[in-house]
């Protein structure tokens, strides 16, 4: 069983109503255990909560209800101030520890379990007011037994995100902070590994979006992904008919709201599995009718007329882009690792590899050049360019790790 106590001191008042993307601290505390399917999460005050749907308890009331547990079974309680920003990694990986921790010399983050647990509700019918509890989160007496651990002692690497970066951990004291915290909570939720256009172009803007939408509960993230869906599969069709200005228009709208959708769901802790699954899962099938919709067009509608260059090349596109995204997908499951940031080479080169932004870039271009056709040919052959470099860094990396392996043995 796993309990939080999300704890708010003497100076709670004075950073009751302040909000990160949108949600005040003792929200967000309380989403982030939710999230993770705590069995209780209790706001523990002698003030009232200012979120609704969480009441505020007092100390003696919380020592009652430590007291009616059977602390032999597994509980596990977690003690946070209201006042920490805490990544969502901490929260995971302080509950999967089979250890009693502290986060940070500082404290305001403890996790009590087993005899610890039974001396803090001992401990607890002793505490007079909330400046002592919060106190413990700090240090405790010397009866316990806690292994003080930092964010840099867990693992920095976020699959999901192919990005290195150590879980963030804030305590809010003046609004000062506030900007700066929320930038850094931005960073940890962009990918790491990413083409040029996201990385260097269109990050900013999409970091000052998702600040603005978060102030609005009412634009669910869920939205923003109905939205991207619906323009992934317009452009192919605008290709197809030829309105090339207004499916380049359409693509960059989706990649705006395919890069919102996910930061803002994170940063509001309000993501969705299904919508996930549903995005990532129609993501390759419309880049495939991007490709689709643009032999159409150029190939007058001859689908299947080989002797049409256009048509070579629309095909070149179709098959080698599937090719490509299963044999990364295979190296994936069997490296355990995108091949896109296996090494320096590999993310110097998906800044620039035949994906999706990188394929309508080179398509805007061309438009705008007024050489829609000639661009429409060399992503064809940049596509070939990309396909040929993933399958020898594939060789190249799968020799080296049998070398290594057969060295080892």
């Amino acid at each position: 069983m796993n309990i939080a106590c999300i704890l708010a001191g003497t100076n709670y008042p004075l950073f009751a109503d302040r909000t990160v993307y949108g949600l005040r601290l003792v929200e967000r505390l309380q989403r982030q255990f939710h999230e993770f399917k705590f069995d209780e999460v209790l706001f523990i005050s002698d003030l009232p909560s200012p979120v609704e749907n969480i009441s505020s308890k007092s100390i003696p009331e919380l020592s009652r209800f430590l007291q009616n547990l059977d602390l032999q079974q597994d509980i596990r309680l977690f003690l946070v101030r209201s006042n920490v920003i805490v990544d969502d990694r901490l929260i995971k990986f302080m509950r999967e520890s089979k250890e009693d921790l502290q986060l940070t010399e500082h404290g305001g983050f403890v996790k009590l379990s087993g005899s610890n647990l039974e001396v803090f509700v001992h401990h607890l019918s002793q505490v007079k007011d909330m400046g002592q509890l919060i106190d413990f989160t700090k240090k405790q007496p010397d009866s316990f037994s806690i292994k003080i651990v930092t964010p840099n002692n867990f693992d920095s690497y976020i699959e999901d995100l192919r990005l290195n970066f150590v879980p963030y951990y804030f305590q809010y004291e003046s609004d000062s902070d506030l900007r700066s915290i929320e930038n850094q909570m931005y960073e940890a939720n962009f990918k790491g590994t990413m083409d040029f256009i996201a990385t260097y172009i269109y990050k900013y803007p999409v970091r000052e979006i998702t600040r603005f939408l978060s102030r609005y509960p009412s634009v669910k993230p869920n939205y923003i992904t109905f939205l991207s869906i619906v323009a992934s599969f317009a452009v192919p069709l605008l290709f197809a008919l030829g309105y090339m200005g207004l499916a380049v228009l359409t693509g960059w709208c989706m990649f705006i709201f395919d890069s919102v959708d996910g930061k803002l769901a994170r940063l509001t802790v309000r993501l969705s599995r299904t919508a996930g699954i549903i995005e990532h899962a129609t993501s390759a099938p419309a880049i495939f009718l991007w490709f689709a919709g643009l032999t159409w067009h150029f190939a007058d509608g001859q689908f299947f007329a080989f002797d049409n260059i256009n048509t070579i090349a629309g095909w070149t596109l179709m098959i080698l882009y599937w090719v490509d995204k299963t044999m990364c997908g295979i190296f994936r499951i069997k490296f355990k690792r995108e091949i896109y940031d296996f090494a320096i080479i590999d993310k110097t080169f998906h800044l620039i590899a035949c994906r999706r932004a990188i394929i309508l870039l080179i398509v805007t271009v061309g438009y705008i050049a007024g050489k829609t056709e000639s661009s429409f040919r060399f992503l064809a052959f940049w596509m070939v360019c990309s396909f040929v470099f993933h399958l020898l860094r594939i060789i190249w990396i799968s020799a080296r790790i049998s070398k290594s392996n057969s060295h080892q043995t």
